[in-house]
């Protein structure tokens, strides 16, 4: 079960010096209402991640019955998540 973590922290987090490109993948995703997931936007930072996630959905056919889209944040390198982020 993943955590779920803040897109606000994480953008927070993306700006800081601490911050190490490449070391996360943060993943866009959707789930359907009949249980399909797929990633519609990749980034090393969460706020590109976000916008191209929103970009791609706005192209998908208006008839897509999506029940939420979130994005996961991966250590790249790594099969587990380090959280999920919903976003509004």
């Amino acid at each position: 079960m993943s955590i779920t973590l803040s897109l606000a922290d994480e953008i927070s987090f993306s700006e800081s010096p601490d911050f190490v490109p490449g070391e996360y993948l943060y993943l866009g995703q959707i789930k359907t209402a009949d249980g399909q997931t797929a990633v519609l936007s990749a980034g090393y930072k969460p706020g590109y991640a976000a916008r191209k996630l929103r970009e791609n959905l706005a192209i998908l056919q208006t008839g897509a019955d999506i029940r939420a889209y979130y994005l996961r944040k991966i250590r790249v390198g790594e099969m587990d998540d380090c959280g999920k982020i919903p976003l509004p």
